[in-house]
């Protein structure tokens, strides 16, 4: 089995895709996040790994008052929420040698299957100690689909209600998201693009299976877990990367 990084915006199916891998056999890191009623079969989500990836991104993100009024401010993440960051193009990620011994460590537990949507930023910092024969998936579904489950989420997470997100600051997490996924230097034999509904079917879950030379769970994805819809999306920019999204994957938007 290869090793394994999942990425894509939050709320896109990352999960469904590591949960039909965590039964081969990976190491999917340490403390996973629990499952709750929005991922009622689990995250698959180390915090280790999560806490990681927020340390290299902390220049990127600025800091606020945790009770601040201010609606602007209340739109920028707090630590265990930079899921749903907003990053400029080219911003400056923090590796320094105690984050260069973790993520050593972290790549030494073989084979690990890591997912966290924070890697759209992140993975230049961890390439340099990568081995060099890792895949990528990359997850997504339709921007309006991703925008609604986002604010539905943060609705029900207490965790969350210390920042502000609508539909429209959602759409916008979904285009930093990807913008950074297609700035990423990419093996295009190591990279697999995967739409939300191809994962639903044998073909899709055929291509996570031959790259990453694991027996899925072809019983994990559940069509009736897919409480989102898509619907019109009026935003030029989600659209855009969408299209592209799709051409990677070879879906045909219905």
């Amino acid at each position: 089995m290869r090793d394994v990084f999942i990425l894509g915006s939050g709320r896109s199916g990352t999960s469904m895709i590591a949960g039909s891998l965590a039964a081969a056999g990976y190491h999917m890191g340490e403390h996973l996040v629990e499952p709750r009623a929005c991922n009622p079969k689990g995250f698959w989500e180390s915090r280790h790994i999560n806490q990681l990836n927020e340390a290299i991104m902390r220049p990127a993100v600025p800091t606020r008052p945790e009770s601040t009024t201010d609606p602007i401010l209340r739109r920028i993440p707090l630590p265990k929420q930079q899921w749903l960051a907003v990053v400029e193009p080219g911003a400056t990620m923090h590796c320094d040698d105690p984050i260069s011994t973790r993520i050593t460590e972290a790549v030494s537990r073989r084979p690990f299957c890591y997912k966290d949507p924070r890697f759209c930023y992140t993975l230049d910092i961890w390439r340099p100690h990568l081995h060099g024969d890792e895949v990528f998936i990359c997850v997504f579904r339709h921007p309006s689909a991703v925008a609604a489950s986002i604010v539905k989420h943060h609705a029900a997470s207490r965790y969350l209600h210390s920042m502000d997100i609508d539909h429209a600051g959602a759409l916008e997490v979904f285009c930093s998201a990807y913008r950074w996924v297609f700035s990423q230097p990419r093996d295009d034999e190591n990279w697999l693009f995967i739409h939300y509904e191809q994962a639903m079917q044998p073909d899709g879950m055929q291509r996570v299976a031959e790259l990453t030379g694991a027996s899925l769970d072809a019983s994990f994805p559940e069509q009736d877990l897919q409480r989102n819809r898509p619907c019109d999306c009026s935003h030029p920019q989600a659209m855009t990367l969408y299209d592209e999204l799709c051409d990677r994957a070879h879906y045909q938007p219905v």
